[in-house]
């Protein structure tokens, strides 16, 4: 029997309205955890522990973080050693940290040659890796060893040796601190439940902190360097500035690596130095360098073959008499000291001594020389053919240039100034430098420790300085 549906009568009279309620679009969360993550962090570090939360896909990672390019596609990975294939703002951001913070999780701003030091797949310190942390300055090839736990850099999983790419790849995306082939897990206490991971903190962190501000201050110069120049006729690229950068990067990584090996923590940096101590005044104002009736101060005499330097004019041969003139007069002679102490050659360009085989003050006479005159010239035997002052070249290179409205008596007065002041401040920098290393029972003196262009680089010209400057005497009236 069909028994036909019915309506109520009280609701054949209201038709049916939808109900529509006001909507908005709202953002994206993601889990941070910003506390699990170290000061000095690198962005591999810091990314794949974004990932291990959030669970995202490359492409999503790729969307949030990286500068799309039509070039290069994700599925390759994107370099993490350089922050110019990022957008440092949402990096920031994502992750809750300061853009600062961002930034020192690269190894440079952008792609340059330096880059070639520093490796493309991940080195790592298994104890640091174990408790969650890897700093970017890992990934240069001069650093050979954890400063914390002493133990060597190695590459590859510590189970398999599978490579681990350092890319935002794949890899990355779908295992987060772990083995793509073998599921090894790398971080064990945030991979089980509830886990979590501590930071780096107290005298641990202090180390990493001055490890990374170190090899930043060695690796910017070089970074600012441009490298790309154009001959002036055939307007093509010319590899010079790529010889030169090549030759920077070479003297450098040789004195991080021999500090890397030697010493916890560095030793106190040039600008560390001068920023806390302050310095005596110039000599030259308290009437120290003179010239003497028993030496000889003729520009004339000097002790490197000038036919094989004509780039080096009169200007230069002064400059390197007041160069003598305040070694003497710091330290006296320095010449048997160097050959004594080297008696082979050093493929460093370093000296390395057991602070019971050398005097402090021999010590910083050493480095003192070797940063103004260079490891050649210091360490050379009497009868072999000399250099001109290698560290003088750089002070001049980066000294400010003459003004227009300055004459250039006056200035050359203002530049023997300036030099005798960064002569007596350089010594006093390596003695301090001395004093930390014989703490740590071993002297390292390399050159690259106190750069004079450094120094050079530190002083500004004023519009005030040409009223304290001297007027020169003419000589026709000094007779």
């Amino acid at each position: 029997m069909n028994i036909p549906a019915s309506i109520p009568p009280e609701w054949s009279d209201h038709a049916w309205q939808p109900l529509v309620l006001p909507t908005r679009i709202v953002p994206a969360r993601y889990t941070t955890r910003p506390e699990w993550s170290s000061d000095g962090e690198s962005m591999w570090m810091r990314l794949s522990k974004f990932s291990l939360l959030n669970r995202l896909s490359l492409h999503a990672l790729v969307v949030l973080v990286a500068v799309r390019s039509s070039d290069e596609a994700p599925h390759a990975g994107m370099d993490l050693r350089r922050a110019d294939r990022f957008v440092l703002t949402r990096l920031a951001s994502l992750l809750e940290i300061a853009q600062v913070a961002a930034l020192d999780g690269f190894c440079l701003p952008c792609s340059h040659p330096a880059l070639a030091w520093a490796a493309t797949e991940l080195r790592y310190c298994p104890g640091c890796l174990e408790q969650g942390f890897h700093a970017a300055w890992f990934q240069w090839q001069f650093i050979e060893r954890c400063p914390v736990h002493g133990s060597r850099l190695r590459g590859g999983c510590h189970k398999c040796d599978a490579a681990i790419p350092y890319t935002l790849d794949g890899n990355l995306a779908k295992h987060p601190l772990s083995c793509a082939h073998c599921g090894t897990s790398w971080v064990p206490g945030i991979n089980r439940p509830a886990g979590r991971c501590e930071p780096v903190k107290g005298r641990l962190a202090r180390i990493f902190k001055r490890w990374q501000i170190h090899v930043a201050d060695a690796m910017m110069p070089v970074a600012a360097i441009p490298f790309a120049s154009r001959a002036q006729v055939t307007r093509r690229l010319t590899p010079q500035r790529g010889i030169g950068i090549e030759i920077r990067m070479r003297c450098r990584a040789r004195s991080i690596q021999l500090l890397n090996r030697l010493y916890e923590v560095p030793p106190p940096s040039l600008a560390e130095l001068t920023d806390r101590g302050r310095v005596k005044p110039a000599m030259v104002g308290k009437g120290r360098i003179v010239r003497s009736p028993d030496e000889d101060r003729k520009t004339d005499v000097i002790d490197w073959a000038r036919d094989d330097w004509p780039q080096l004019h009169d200007d230069f041969l002064e400059y390197e008499q007041i160069l003598k003139h305040v070694g003497r007069d710091l330290f006296g002679d320095t010449r048997p000291i160097a050959p004594m102490r080297l008696r082979v050659p050093d493929r460093y360009d370093a000296i390395v001594a057991h602070t019971h085989d050398m005097d402090p003050d021999q010590a910083t006479a050493l480095g003192w020389s070797m940063s103004w005159y260079g490891f050649s010239r210091t360490c050379a035997p009497e009868q072999v053919r000399r250099m001109p002052a290698l560290g003088l070249i750089g002070w001049l290179a980066n000294v400010p240039h003459r003004p227009v409205e300055v004459s250039p008596d006056h200035w050359r007065t203002r530049m023997s100034a300036w030099l005798a002041q960064d002569l007596e401040r350089s010594a006093w920098v390596w003695s301090r430098i001395v004093r930390f290393m014989r703490a740590r029972r071993k002297y390292l003196l390399h050159a690259q420790l106190v750069r004079p262009a450094e120094l050079a680089q530190l002083h500004q010209y004023s519009q005030g300085d040409t009223q304290a400057l001297p007027p020169m005497k003419n000589p026709e009236n000094q007779r």
